[in-house]
Parts: structure tokens; C-alpha cells; sequence
């Protein structure tokens, strides 16, 4: 925790904004995207019981939305979804045609 504190001290009157993490296969491996989960919160814990402010704090992208619900933390980051498709290459849920 001290490169933390050092980081954090040398950029003074400077705090991050948010802190956010990615979930490389949190639509075909839920186990090692809940461990991903409680090491993030870890970390994230360290870094407040540092003194550093962390107002945002956010993880789940479209997959981890839609398939593990304790990745939501103060924000959600839709991706494909946003789109009608779906993370994992399955068929998308929505289309566009022309007329």
C-alpha cells in the first residue's frame, strides 16, 4: 500500500475518479469472475483505507450484467448489449432491416 500512498501524495490535490476493473470471461467462467470480484473489492478497500477518495466504483461489463449480479457496483458498463447483441457471439436480440 505504500506506492499507493506515494502515488497519491506526489499528485497532491489529485485523487482518481473511479476505479474499475474488466472481466475477460465473465460470460463463459462465472467462478473466475466472482474471484476477480472479491480481489477488485479488495484492492479497492486498500486503496480507501489508504486515505485516497474513491467516489466511483464499477466493473460489470455486458456479459457480467447480464449473468452475475454482484459486479454491479456503482455503474454498469453495457457494451454490446447497448447493441441488441449478446457478449458470448450468440445470435443478436435485435436487428436492423430496411423496407
Amino acid at each position: 500500500m505504500r506506492s499507493t500512498r506515494s502515488a497519491a501524495s506526489r499528485r497532491a490535490g489529485r485523487a482518481p475518479a473511479r476505479l474499475y476493473t474488466h472481466f475477460p470471461v465473465s460470460d463463459t467462467d462465472a467462478d473466475y469472475t466472482r474471484a476477480q470480484i472479491e480481489r477488485f473489492r479488495s484492492l479497492v478497500a486498500r486503496v480507501r483505507a489508504s486515505g485516497v477518495e474513491v467516489p466511483v466504483v464499477h466493473s460489470a461489463n455486458s456479459a457480467a450484467i447480464d449473468s452475475v449480479a454482484e459486479s454491479h457496483m456503482d455503474l454498469v458498463r453495457p457494451g454490446l448489449i447497448a447493441y441488441g447483441l449478446h457478449p458470448s457471439g450468440a445470435e443478436p436480440g435485435m436487428g436492423v432491416s430496411r423496407s
